[in-house]
């Protein structure tokens, strides 16, 4: 006759479909309902936001996305977090969207649909936002842009020349730009950008990077990088600074109960099987 079960043993004979199915409610629960784990902004997401709006009234800001099919659910919550803190800023800037590759524009615009970003009132196309279209080249398509705006980019996605869209006026370089952001998961993007635009120009940059990425950023902040979104988890986090409960703001949520719930299991498969191999002995 075989001893009974300890607590211990039991717990580790859980068959693993519950344990799937309460995973599967810790992401579906928080996209479908507004249930939130509450999480404080870290400071680089902090100095992002605050860097945003210190810049000068009617600064140009360049966003350079790099977000694309197979980083989207990590870049995307960035990418609208960052439109509306820049469209909503009291400092009246102006927003400059460009693309690293030539899927860019289709994403950023399932972007704005499924975050639901747009022009707040008051704000017009061409005044204060304007999209413009792909560069190639890596670090020489930087380079040339920052030396020759109007050379890379004459007219803006819909073929509108530059002279016509007021808030490309006196965009020529990048010593024009108050500051350039990218959201990217591109480790050489990062660098292009301290080289071309921070080194040459004294350009200030921000970053909205994907997963490990971020280790390509640190070790420029807090100097030539001012802050920094960390990927989905930072782009839900200025989602909430802005008051916002789009998409990001549960998808961070979703990370956030994920995340814990992972935590809690990698503890308690750790105890358990500690007691187990201890009653053993």
């Amino acid at each position: 006759m075989s001893e009974p079960k300890t607590i211990w043993e039991k717990m580790q004979s859980v068959p693993s479909v519950y344990l799937q199915a309460i995973l599967l409610l810790t992401i579906v629960v928080p996209l479908l309902t507004m249930v939130s784990f509450p999480s404080a902004p870290t400071t680089p997401t902090k100095r992002y936001y605050d860097f945003v709006m210190s810049l000068p009234e009617g600064s140009v800001v360049i966003f350079d996305s790099q977000m694309g099919g197979f980083n989207y659910g990590d870049c995307a919550p960035g990418c609208a977090a960052t439109m509306r803190l820049v469209l909503s800023a009291p400092n009246k800037l102006k927003l400059i969207v460009l693309f690293e590759s030539s899927d860019g524009p289709m994403f950023w615009d399932i972007m704005k649909k499924d975050f639901g970003v747009g022009l707040p009132p008051g704000k017009k196309y061409g005044d204060d936002y304007v999209e413009l279209l792909w560069y190639t080249g890596g670090e020489r398509g930087v380079a040339a842009f920052c030396s020759n705006f109007r050379s890379i980019f004459p007219e803006d996605r819909y073929g509108t020349p530059a002279d016509k869209l007021p808030a490309m006026k006196n965009v020529l370089s990048a010593k024009d730009f108050g500051v350039v952001i990218a959201s990217t998961s591109l480790t050489s993007l990062v660098d292009d950008y301290m080289r071309q635009a921070y080194a040459r120009y004294g350009t200030p940059l921000l970053f909205d990077p994907a997963g490990m990425t971020v280790m390509s950023v640190i070790p420029y902040y807090p100097f030539a990088v001012k802050g920094y979104l960390l990927g989905l988890s930072g782009g839900a986090q200025l989602e909430a600074m802005l008051g916002s409960t789009s998409l990001g703001t549960k998808m961070g949520n979703a990370f956030s109960m994920m995340s814990l719930y992972s935590f809690v299991l990698a503890i308690i498969g750790i105890v358990t099987g500690y007691m187990v191999k201890r009653g053993r002995r």
